[in-house]
């Protein structure tokens, strides 16, 4: 979200959160595809010589939205602290990716990270990530996906295991329990 949002500025277009949700959306369907931004910009009717800049600044986002309060950060030093076994299962460019990891000061909680490469037949919702982590001697039971979109959903359903959707508007990231 940050980054489209920061392109949306330097645009001086009026932020639609519903449009901006629908290009989100969208990416996190097609992210194996190349250009989508300079798709979505063409589509909304932005000048070719703004859209190069846009890119760029799209690409080299810097992740200053990301809040470590406003985080599943205390639900995940809880679940550490009950010794539970924590990865990170997400799609995207490695890089911006472990930039936001490292952005939230959280790797030392996770046994593993996976970061899909995009190639469709290994991003969520397919299993790929899961596979990847998945040993002999675990039980499906023993997952749970914690997640706030339908691919992450979709990817719980195609693992077999349980999901719980989360949402960033949520005030009461520490106050969140695992049924």
């Amino acid at each position: 979200y940050g980054a489209i949002k920061d392109v949306y500025q330097f645009l001086k277009i009026k932020i639609d959160k519903s449009d901006i949700i629908r290009f989100i959306n969208y990416r996190q369907k097609k992210l194996f595809k190349r250009n989508l931004i300079d798709k979505h910009l063409e589509k909304i009717n932005i000048k070719k010589n703004l859209i190069k800049k846009s890119i760029s600044i799209f690409k080299n986002h810097n992740c200053k939205y990301i809040n470590k309060k406003n985080s599943l950060r205390p639900l995940i030093k809880r679940l550490k602290n009950d010794r539970k076994k924590l990865f990170i299962i997400s799609n995207g460019e490695e890089k911006k990716q472990n930039k936001k990891i490292n952005k939230l000061k959280i790797k030392r909680y996770f046994e593993q990270i996976i970061i899909c490469p995009p190639i469709e037949k290994r991003l969520k919702p397919n299993k790929f990530g899961f596979q990847k982590i998945l040993r002999k001697k675990m039980n499906l039971k023993d997952f749970v996906m914690v997640g706030d979109s339908e691919i992450d959903k979709k990817f719980a359903k195609n693992c077999k295991i349980k999901f719980i959707k989360f949402k960033f508007s949520s005030k009461n990231y520490d106050k969140i329990r695992l049924i």
